[in-house]
């Protein structure tokens, strides 16, 4: 190619250019935002016989969607249909071999791809749980709007507990605009016009001048140098062809790595005999692409990648080999609704006097309680005051006894746990009427498909305060009754308790704990008990760590706080021909009698929260405590 062709070529070239990017600016004006409303599509099925429940596959409820809209039908239209959302592993828990019908995705012509599973007919009441992070409910039908959130989610459609309840379910999918592609066509376009611009005018200052002194322009040789390829010597030799530096008029030195290239380069400027089309061109070219490749970065590009999938997909891949999730096991406007569930239905069990009416919103210790007080109330009336022990009442109340109602408890701190799997629980603690220290409410889901209840709700020690924990937001970690790390494992430490609290100072494990006002009570009524009832029988006290009454989480310090429910036997046994022992209203409402010649026993169920250090941190603390009596039997 001659001189003179390879400048004609380049100003083709440049031409080309700025008339391509005058064309893309034109198209991204006429674009404007029209292509960034996003794409929409929905798909359903009506392949619902023979089972009772749908469900979703966890990507159907990200695959890149920032809405999905869930909808469904009942075959009846006075079906109570039910749509919830709530985390994948907990879905599997509930739903566990249910019959149903599993979306995997949207299928060809509007179908959605399905999987049927399970034999299971029969299916329980979804709002019983308290898993759902989003429910929706109606007669007939009823539609959900969902926003893709961080880790895996899989929805559940429910029309009553029998099978055939379905007639349709309906997915529908909102995936997020790309962005405009016009800011990608204006950017590219402006790029273009203006390189094309550039060589045009580069090109132009050539003038009427020869190719040669053109070229001479960006060569780093004298003017009688052979620039040819042929003269490029490779070998280390002195050559007449050996390229030299500005000025420089000696012999050809040793070896020059730039000398090997094809088209040697001396001070990084560029060889006499490479056209200047050869560099401007392609710098213009290498700029546009550029460009082109950040607009289109910012056109949406990223902010699909950094969408509500892949933080779904990041999440899951974090907490899959992990024992402990990376989030809590409720969120915290999860935790709120449960606890109005909660304030209802002890409200509605404390009318009616049924704890059947609390609807499965207390377990453990406190459904005991509650049904005790219950019971108490309606055989006894208003409960007596407590009386000193003596020969005719000996087995009057602790004073450490706590009243049952917490109407307008506060919510003043809220710890949610991480823990995967069953049974779960969370923490509440808050002032309430009545109480002169704030309440601690444990409240703790026995299964899937069984909803949150009041466990426990001890009372702050008289200047005790429950540690620092990781905000409720990030949750605090669940420690196994064995979890070592600490002074004591968990368990340790409620047995422990337990055992001091039978043996004081003589048990192996009073070394453990420091003193606490609880134990000093509940010492202090026992030997007040012994010596008033001396003169007619003797009085054992055992206490005993219940089954399952070890919860305990990770403190802010790497401590633990550990909630332990114990049980107090107390037996008075009467001498023969002594006497009798009487006891108080509230104990004779929950034993049907007012004396005992033979034996008394009483039941009552302890609750304890603890701190525990780490390791060599120091003596386990009593924070928070609870006594209620349960049960007395006896003749």
């Amino acid at each position: 190619m001659t001189a003179g062709r390879g400048v004609l070529v380049a100003r083709l070239a440049a031409a080309v250019a700025a008339l391509l990017g005058l064309v893309l600016l034109v198209v991204g004006a006429t674009r404007g935002g029209s292509d960034g409303a996003g794409d929409q599509a929905s798909a359903g099925t009506t392949r619902l016989d023979g089972v009772v429940a749908v469900t979703t596959r966890p990507d159907v409820l990200a695959d890149g969607a920032s809405r999905v809209r869930l909808g469904a039908s009942a075959t009846t239209s006075g079906a109570t249909v039910f749509v919830g959302v709530a985390r994948a592993d907990d879905v599997a828990a509930w739903v566990g071999d249910l019959a149903r019908v599993d979306v995997l995705g949207a299928g060809e012509e509007g179908a959605l791809d399905i999987a049927r599973t399970g034999t299971t007919t029969t299916a329980p009441d979804p709002a019983r749980a308290d898993i759902w992070a989003a429910t929706a409910t109606g007669q007939g039908a009823a539609r959900l709007d969902w926003t893709p959130a961080p880790g895996q989610w899989r929805a559940v459609v429910v029309a009553g507990t029998a099978a055939g309840g379905l007639e349709r379910v309906d997915v529908g999918w909102v995936r997020p605009a790309g962005g405009s592609s016009a800011p990608a066509f204006v950017a590219t376009g402006l790029v273009l016009l203006v390189a094309g611009a550039v060589a045009l005018l580069v090109l132009r200052r050539r003038g009427g001048r020869s190719d040669d002194e053109f070229y001479d322009d960006f060569s780093g040789y004298d003017d009688d140098t052979d620039d040819t390829d042929e003269t490029d010597d490779t070998r280390g030799g002195g050559g007449t062809g050996a390229p030299r530096g500005p000025g420089a008029g000696g012999p050809a030195t040793a070896h020059d790595p730039d000398a090997t290239t094809t088209i040697p380069r001396v001070h990084g400027r560029r060889r006499a005999g490479t056209p200047p089309w050869a560099r401007v061109v392609p710098l213009a070219l290498a700029v546009s692409l550029g460009a082109t490749a950040c607009s289109a970065g910012s056109s949406g590009g990223t902010a699909t990648a950094a969408g509500p999938a892949a933080a779904a997909g990041t999440a899951s891949g974090a907490s899959a080999g992990a024992a402990v999730p990376a989030y809590p096991a409720v969120l915290v406007p999860q935790a709120e609704n449960v606890l109005d569930k909660v304030d209802a239905a002890l409200a509605a069990a404390n009318r009616s006097g049924k704890v059947a009416d609390a609807q499965g919103r207390v377990v453990g210790p406190y459904a005991r309680r509650l049904a005790a007080e219950l019971k108490i109330r309606e055989k006894a009336g208003t409960p007596s005051t407590n009386a000193a022990a003596s020969p005719t009442t000996s087995a009057s109340e602790s004073a450490t006894a706590t009243p049952t109602s917490t109407a307008g408890m506060a919510r003043d701190r809220l710890v949610l746990t991480r823990q995967a799997g069953w049974p779960r629980f969370f923490v509440v603690a808050g002032s309430a009427p009545g109480r002169p220290t704030p309440v601690v409410r444990v409240l703790v889901s026995p299964a899937a498909r069984d909803p949150y209840g009041v466990w426990a709700e001890p009372v702050l020690l008289p200047g005790a305060s429950l540690p620092g924990v990781p905000a409720a937001a990030q949750g605090a970690e669940v420690l196994a009754a064995d979890a070592t790390g600490l002074v004591a494992t968990p368990e340790q430490v409620a047995k422990g308790y337990a055992d001091v609290l039978t043996n004081s100072t003589k048990s192996t494990s009073s070394k453990l704990f420091a003193p606490d006002e609880f134990r000093r009570q509940v010492s202090s009524r026992v030997a007040e008990d012994r010596r008033g009832v001396a003169a007619v029988g003797t009085v054992t006290s055992t206490h005993t760590l219940l089954p399952d009454g070890v919860l305990a989480f990770r403190s802010a310090d790497g401590g633990a706080v550990v909630v332990a429910a114990v049980e107090q036997k107390y037996t008075v046994t009467v001498k023969a021909g002594a006497g009798s022992v009487r006891v108080d209203d509230r104990l004779e409402a929950l034993g049907g009698k007012r004396s005992y010649a033979k034996k008394l026993e009483r039941t009552s169920v302890e609750v304890v929260v603890l701190t525990v250090p780490p390791a060599g941190g120091g003596l386990v603390r009593v924070v928070a405590a609870s006594k209620d009596d349960v049960a007395v039997s006896g003749s």
